[in-house]
């Protein structure tokens, strides 16, 4: 959004920990359980990830995320009828919960990304249903396209004066409470400071370690 609108300025704040993260899944085969319940085939998912799905694959904001997608909601008031979902059910139930969470611009057209490709599920989101296993994994490669572009972009926004790119220490701590508890301000009658914890070498380590981590990703102070 940034990019096509050159007048704008802004600051965007990107913790080191968060980026951590994303390496994480790009490199070092980071999963979590939503991503292998996607990942498993709709017809080999036992009683118990059947379960699992239908109770959490519906945890998104039902009025912007879910009723606007009419296969979405059509599963989630099957589900709250109690039908039974077949086995095209679950698989359409695996692609919407992930579709309804990219932005807008990936559902409706295609992002140019800065490495020269494209990142795109709007050919997925127009089909709604009757979904195969492997446009589940093909939906499940554009977030990992988006992941990669990550950095790659605040980068080169930065570079061209778009933007200016902060972070925090590296955990995302409040220093000063790293530093000591005891500088906490009491802002209401009956509250207590906890037990002093004071360690100002972690708030330098963790100041330290996210200069360290920015230059790298950066190239820049």
């Amino acid at each position: 959004l940034v990019a096509q609108h050159p007048r704008i300025h802004l600051t965007i704040n990107l913790t080191p920990v968060l980026l951590e993260q994303i390496d994480d899944y790009l490199e070092r085969g980071a999963t979590d359980r939503a991503l292998d319940l996607t990942l498993t085939p709709a017809e080999k998912l036992d009683d118990a990830a059947t379960e699992e799905i239908l109770s959490s694959f519906f945890d998104a904001d039902w009025h912007h995320q879910i009723y606007p997608h009419a296969r979405y909601h059509e599963l989630l008031e099957a589900r709250r009828a109690g039908h039974p979902f077949d086995v095209q059910d679950l698989r359409d139930l695996q692609m919407w919960f992930n579709l309804a969470w990219f932005a807008p611009e990936f559902l409706d057209g295609i992002v140019e990304l800065p490495d020269g490709g494209t990142a795109s599920v709007r050919d997925l989101a127009r089909q709604e249903r009757g979904y195969r296993h492997d446009q589940v994994e093909a939906m499940v490669d554009e977030q990992y396209k988006i992941l990669r572009a990550i950095v790659p972009m605040h980068r080169e926004l930065q570079d061209a004066g778009r933007i200016e790119v902060s972070t925090t220490p590296y955990h995302h701590p409040i220093l000063p409470l790293l530093i000591d508890t005891d500088g906490a301000t009491i802002d209401r009658p009956g509250t207590r400071h906890p037990p002093r914890f004071a360690f100002p070498d972690d708030a330098e380590a963790q100041t330290r370690a996210a200069v360290a981590a920015y230059r790298q990703r950066f190239g820049r102070a």
